[in-house]
Parts: C-alpha cells; structure tokens; sequence
C-alpha cells in the first residue's frame, strides 16, 4: 500500500469512527482547514459551508440529537481519486423531532490524505425538507442565546 493511499484510509477510519461516536471533536480535528461541506441535492438550497461554519453548527446539532446510532451500509475507497464514499442511515432523538436520516456521503480527501478536505452529503430530501427547517430554526435559537454546542465556541477547538 502507498504512503497516500495508506494515509487515506487511516483518515477514513478515524472520519467514521468519529462519525459513529457522534464526537464533534474528533471529527471536527479530521477537517482540513480550508475543508468545504456541501449538502446535496443543491435544489434543496442549502449553502456550502466553510470550516467556520461547520466549527460552529456541527457542536450545536452533535450535542442536540441524542441516542445516536450510526449505521454504515457501504464504503467505497477510490485512493486514485482520493475519494471514498459512504452510505449510512443515523437514528437519534432531539428536540426538534426524530433524527431519521438516510444518506450518502462523498469524501474528498486533502492532497496528503491525511485530512478530509471536501464533504458532500446526498441527503433523502423528502426526509430534509421536513427536517432541516425545523434543525436550521434550532441551530439560529442556540446561536442567539450564545450557545455553539457544549459551551465551547467556535475557533477555540
């Protein structure tokens, strides 16, 4: 295995594992600094976002949706792309409803491998245009009473 292509799938484990264990820390420290995260499909008009915002809505969702369980059904590595994807279904509770959530996850890895440089997120979107109104309302109450999840805020990881 090459130094790359190793790097990339140390990377990807440590992405799932941090994933599974809905620990924003961990998943936040495998981020590249100029990581970009966009959601798909792009009709469903959700902006992408850069390692600021993701620092500061990703403590604030990870510490809303509790009883989290992560089940990832396929994982496809292409190190010549430096590429993986993952398709997963997540189920939790919070206070916004029922976290019910299918998708597909395209990773991009940084020229390094050693960070995730790009997340594109195929979501179900019957499922999100219930869903994310009601998250994106969450996330703005939280944001005005100061909280960005877990009493840390953004930057300061």
């Amino acid at each position: 295995m090459t130094a790359p292509t190793f790097l990339q799938t140390i990377t990807l484990q440590t992405f799932l594992e941090a994933w599974k264990t809905w620990d924003y820390k961990r998943y936040l420290a495998i981020l590249s600094d100029d990581v970009t995260q966009v959601m798909l499909p792009t009709s469903m008009g959700v902006p992408a976002r850069g390692r600021a915002e993701v620092e500061h809505v990703l403590p604030i969702l990870m510490s809303a949706v509790t009883n989290y369980k992560l089940t990832i059904h396929n994982v496809l590595h292409d190190a010549e792309k430096n590429q993986a994807a993952i398709y997963s279904t997540a189920k939790g509770d919070a206070p916004f409803g029922e976290w019910d959530v299918e998708s597909v996850i395209f990773l991009t890895f940084s020229a390094a491998g050693d960070r995730v440089a790009k997340i594109e997120e195929m979501m179900d979107s019957a499922k999100m245009q219930e869903l994310m109104p009601k998250v994106s309302k969450y996330i703005q109450a939280q944001s005005s009473a100061g909280v960005s999840g877990h009493g840390i805020e953004p930057g300061t990881e």
